[in-house]
Protein backbone atom coordinates (compact mmCIF):
# COMPACT_ATOMS: atom_id res chain seq x y z
CA UNK A 1 0.00 0.00 0.00
CA UNK A 2 1.31 3.31 -0.71
CA UNK A 3 2.29 5.86 1.99
CA UNK A 4 -0.30 8.78 3.31
CA UNK A 5 2.03 11.01 2.14
CA UNK A 6 1.82 9.34 -1.53
CA UNK A 7 -1.95 9.13 -1.36
CA UNK A 8 -2.10 13.17 -0.54
CA UNK A 9 0.14 13.70 -3.13
CA UNK A 10 -1.77 11.72 -5.79
CA UNK A 11 -5.29 13.39 -4.30
CA UNK A 12 -3.90 17.10 -4.38
CA UNK A 13 -2.37 16.32 -7.88
CA UNK A 14 -5.54 15.12 -9.24
CA UNK A 15 -7.72 17.85 -7.47
CA UNK A 16 -5.18 20.36 -9.58
CA UNK A 17 -5.59 18.85 -12.25
CA UNK A 18 -9.40 18.47 -12.44
CA UNK A 19 -9.67 22.28 -11.43
CA UNK A 20 -7.62 23.78 -14.13
CA UNK A 21 -9.77 21.70 -16.71
CA UNK A 22 -12.97 23.09 -14.89
CA UNK A 23 -11.41 26.50 -14.69
CA UNK A 24 -10.16 26.47 -18.37
CA UNK A 25 -14.06 25.23 -19.47
CA UNK A 26 -15.16 28.13 -17.47
CA UNK A 27 -13.12 30.85 -18.98
CA UNK A 28 -13.97 29.51 -22.61
CA UNK A 29 -17.99 30.13 -22.45
CA UNK A 30 -19.41 32.72 -24.35
CA UNK A 31 -20.99 34.03 -21.12
CA UNK A 32 -20.05 34.92 -17.44
CA UNK A 33 -21.15 32.28 -14.86
CA UNK A 34 -21.34 32.78 -10.85
CA UNK A 35 -20.50 29.91 -8.39
CA UNK A 36 -22.09 28.97 -5.41
CA UNK A 37 -21.50 26.39 -2.64
CA UNK A 38 -23.44 25.47 0.64
CA UNK A 39 -21.85 22.50 2.66
CA UNK A 40 -24.14 21.10 5.35
CA UNK A 41 -24.35 17.77 7.78
CA UNK A 42 -27.52 16.30 8.69
CA UNK A 43 -28.32 15.10 12.17
CA UNK A 44 -27.35 11.82 11.19
CA UNK A 45 -23.72 12.94 10.11
CA UNK A 46 -24.31 12.17 6.66
CA UNK A 47 -22.51 15.29 4.95
CA UNK A 48 -24.04 17.30 1.44
CA UNK A 49 -22.98 19.50 -1.02
CA UNK A 50 -24.82 21.92 -3.26
CA UNK A 51 -22.87 24.01 -6.31
CA UNK A 52 -24.77 26.03 -8.14
CA UNK A 53 -23.92 27.99 -11.47
CA UNK A 54 -25.89 30.84 -12.60
CA UNK A 55 -25.40 32.34 -16.08
CA UNK A 56 -26.83 35.87 -17.77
Amino acid sequence: LPSRHTIKRLIVKEFEQKRDIIRIFLQNLPFKVSLTCDIWSSIKMESFIAITIHYI
